[in-house]
């Protein structure tokens, strides 16, 4: 199958969470800004997570919570990307920085080489 590409637009609006969405849904919404995958987000799809934060929040501050509102909230996750097996299904990886090793550790490790100690530093 070929992949059809179309110019994005730009600039995004990213929108604020309503004070008034329940607290788990507010940092739901908010974790979006800072998750990988919003890097592929259009304005669509950001409207897409209010309405279903919206819907969410009014589901989670009922006194009869619907399973099958939480349902569907969990299922537009997916086509979000908000989870590790959304990505991993659509092949999508998130890199993230590797921490800078110690100057201690990264002697300690060259000089284990040298010595012939250390076979995975040297390969």
């Amino acid at each position: 199958m070929q992949t059809v590409r179309a110019p994005a637009t730009s600039p995004i609006k990213v929108l604020e969470p309503d004070p008034a969405w329940h607290p788990l849904i507010q940092r739901w919404f908010r974790s979006l800004t800072t998750s990988g995958q919003h890097v592929f987000y259009e304005d669509s799809d950001w409207a897409l997570a209010a309405v279903m934060a919206e819907r969410e929040s009014k589901n989670l501050l009922s006194p009869r919570p619907s399973a099958q509102a939480s349902a569907l909230f969990l299922s537009v996750q997916s086509d979000l990307l908000t989870s590790e097996g959304a990505r991993r299904r659509l092949r999508i990886e998130l890199q993230r920085d590797q921490p800078e090793e110690p100057p201690s550790v990264a002697i300690m490790r060259n000089y284990r080489a040298r010595l012939g100690g250390d076979h995975a530093a040297s390969a």
